[in-house]
């Protein structure tokens, strides 16, 4: 009998970890648009719209300084079969007509040049959400966000001084049921040290692929 019952707690175990996907799987599903809201998410998250506007305020000392950053940085197109070696990416900050971005003193390729702000990049609708924040977002009629601070710690793991963010991006055809396209994964830093840049991100896109290939962005500030 004990060890039908350890056999039996054996594959429920099993089939919970089979029942938590990853990602990468999720990309391609279907989630209807039925907006909820949690109140530990809103409170992270305000730090998080808090720390970017804190970094705004800053962002033209920060380019007269000269700073530079560092980042390890690979990417996976989407006939790639797996992402690469990560290599050292330098960049510094301007300002162009279209905002603050990144630009790499060696002309490398570097997806996430955006500097992330509460106007401007991955968190604007977000940041610009008036009252209290729901998830999902309607972005236009024909997008929507999903956007969760209770991330899978496979993909980003929060610490001391930093929140991570898991966002989905989805587009419809009917207006309430939306297909999973890009699942994108944001460690922040909210103490005044780096206030508002990322530590890490990671995206996972069918976006612009067939079949079931995956483009794969990944960076983690050095």
């Amino acid at each position: 009998m004990k060890h039908f019952l350890i056999i039996g707690l054996i594959v429920l175990a099993a089939c919970k970890i089979d029942s938590q996907k990853a990602p990468e799987d999720s990309t391609g599903d279907f989630r209807t648009f039925s907006p909820i809201t949690n109140i530990e998410d809103n409170e992270r998250v305000q730090k998080i719209c808090s720390a970017l506007r804190n970094k705004e305020a800053i962002l033209n000392v920060l380019i007269s300084s000269g700073s530079q950053y560092k980042f390890n940085y690979a990417q996976k197109g989407c006939a790639d079969a797996s992402l690469p070696a990560p290599k050292e990416v330098v960049t510094s900050i301007v300002q162009t007509d279209s905002g603050f971005i990144f630009r790499p003193k060696n002309g490398e390729a570097f997806a996430f040049s955006d500097v992330e702000t509460s106007t401007k990049g991955a968190l604007k609708e977000i940041c610009q959400f008036g009252g209290t924040l729901e998830s999902p977002i309607l972005v236009n009629s024909n997008n929507a966000l999903w956007w969760t601070t209770f991330t899978d710690v496979r993909y980003c793991q929060a610490g001391f001084g930093t929140l991570c963010i898991h966002l989905q991006k989805g587009t419809t055809r009917d207006g309430a049921n939306f297909k999973i396209h890009t699942n994108e994964f944001i460690k922040f830093k909210v103490l005044e040290d780096g206030e508002g840049f990322f530590v890490e991100r990671k995206v996972i896109s069918s976006a612009g692929c067939s079949g079931s290939n995956r483009v794969m962005l990944e960076a983690q500030l050095k």
